[in-house]
């Protein structure tokens, strides 16, 4: 086993991938397609939103190991395995929808070493994006992700190493692999890359000297501190109207930053004595869904965006609890819990109902891509 390259989320499914796979044939719309060779894209058109029947469930994309093999599966909230993307020799992790939900960007090594990958959603016309990159990189601090046009896409590489420790920079490629650029090139300790929703920019922490929120142009790589330092935050993503930002402190709190023609008002949420950490919003943008350590209690905690109403969606689970996520329909969350060393993926109800175990393996950090 590798668990260094897997995608938890799908190392979590493997038991049921197992079963399934074993009783029947994958469906044909997601046969595994053979890459192409490698070589730069072409330009890739922006799409209109793939449509889904209003009653079909929600949909993700996620990597799963199988006979010591890291690949890309899709899956939905009924508990199905759905389709296989990739079978190529080497692993293939970290899926990312593009905006429209045509694409999928990917890492892989196949290749000898952790590259940028782009595919069709069904898994056709697999390319190598770009060889200028040092490598490939995403976990749930450092998300890979595409711009909101859909003419970028962001990730961690790593560019050396201090005192042990990995030296990470933030790079952009062109969805068509036209240009690659290191955005922040120079020692730091950078995470929580965001998108600006205008894509001309990212926002991202900087802990190592004067600590900030930083806003980085994609253009022209000017950096500038957004608010008065030090902050020691990390930005989560933008509310669905792009009027607010949300962080999660590394001093355990969750804000918000309220932007307007006047200026920027930042607004606490949560106060001790619990630490949270890895809030989402949902799908209107009323509420904001987060994880709570308080002592040996890990519990997903719903409060309304002014962080009132605050209400603990698994008080009574008898487990630890991770990494919530909304699903795009705002129907359902996904999340992690863990019960001495055993982990399990469930899935509940946007109100904490309804709570159903997808798996029940042990597994690692989660990463998944819900389908737009």
């Amino acid at each position: 086993m590798k668990p260094r390259r897997l995608s938890a989320f799908g190392f979590l499914l493997m038991m049921t991938a197992l079963t399934l796979l074993s009783a029947c044939a994958l469906p044909p719309s997601g046969a595994p397609a053979e890459s192409s060779p490698q070589s730069e894209g072409t330009q890739m058109p922006i799409r209109s939103p793939i449509e889904r029947p209003p009653e079909a469930p929600a949909a993700f994309a996620f990597s799963m190991e199988l006979n010591e093999q890291a690949d890309i599966f899709t899956g939905d909230t009924d508990g199905n395995l759905t389709a296989q993307l990739t079978n190529d020799p080497g692993d293939d992790t970290c899926p990312v929808y593009s905006p429209d939900g045509s694409s999928l960007a990917f890492c892989s090594n196949r290749n000898g070493k952790d590259q940028l990958f782009i595919m069709d959603s069904n898994g056709s016309d697999q390319k190598l994006l770009t060889d200028q990159l040092p490598g490939c990189l995403c976990n749930p601090d450092r998300p890979m992700a595409w711009s909101p046009d859909g003419k970028w896409i962001s990730l961690a590489g790593q560019t050396g190493q201090i005192d042990q420790a990995q030296i990470v920079d933030l790079f952009v490629v062109r969805s068509d692999g036209s240009k690659v650029t290191n955005l922040t090139n120079s020692p730091g300790y950078y995470a929580g890359f965001t998108w600006d929703p205008d894509s001309k920019s990212i926002l991202f922490m900087n802990a190592r000297e004067n600590p900030n929120i930083y806003r980085v142009n994609v253009n022209n790589k000017k950096i500038d501190a957004l608010l008065e330092g030090p902050i020691d935050a990390v930005p989560a993503g933008f509310s669905p109207d792009g009027s607010l930002l949300v962080w999660d402190g590394r001093n355990g709190t969750i804000s918000v930053l309220r932007f307007s023609k006047t200026g920027i008002v930042k607004q606490q949420l949560t106060s001790g004595p619990g630490y949270d950490k890895y809030p989402a919003w949902s799908r209107d943008g009323q509420k904001v869904l987060f994880m709570r350590r308080e002592g040996e209690k890990n519990d997903i905690i719903l409060m309304n965006v002014d962080g009132s109403g605050q209400v603990n969606l698994t008080a009574d689970s008898g487990a630890a609890n991770y990494w919530p996520s909304f699903s795009p329909d705002g129907e359902k969350i996904i999340y992690m819990t863990e019960n001495q060393n055993q982990w399990e993926t469930m899935l509940m109800n946007a109100d904490g109902s309804g709570k159903t175990s997808l798996t029940g393996v042990f597994g690692l950090i989660p990463s998944l891509s819900w389908q737009p």
